[in-house]
């Protein structure tokens, strides 16, 4: 969040958790420099966050905790689906080297197992 230009963010966590407006002040002027921006641009920064209203800051904040929870709820689904799916895949990619599946089942067990991934239907058996 310091190395992005835009100060919308350290804005918004700064003002919910009640840093004041000097600090707030200095932490511009270090972004500043560290960006080698024109100090006018972090008066800009400073002039944005006077107007920045706390409740709206800790709402906002609320809401991105919320939004983050539900993003890691949902990778870890993907992580489940796609391991689970990776498993399957082996079985059927084993079975068919071992030639106890016919080529064309193993293919069409590939292609549907791709197509169900998307779907988030599960893998087909290999036993079709």
């Amino acid at each position: 969040m310091m190395i992005r230009y835009d100060s919308t963010g350290i804005a918004t966590l700064c003002r919910a958790i009640g840093i004041p407006d000097g600090e707030y002040a200095l932490i511009c002027k270090a972004r500043c420099n560290h960006l080698k921006f024109p100090e006018s641009t972090g008066s800009k920064w400073v002039t944005n966050y006077h107007v920045l209203d706390p409740a709206e800051a800790k709402r906002l904040l609320g809401l991105l905790k919320i939004k983050l929870q539900n993003l890691k709820a949902v990778a870890a689904e993907i992580r489940r689906l796609h391991s689970s799916l990776a498993s399957r895949s082996g079985l059927v990619r084993a079975a068919f080297f071992q030639k106890r599946i016919e080529p064309r089942l193993f293919f069409r067990a590939q292609r549907l197992g791709r197509q169900n991934a998307w779907r988030g239907l599960p893998f087909p058996d290999s036993q079709e």
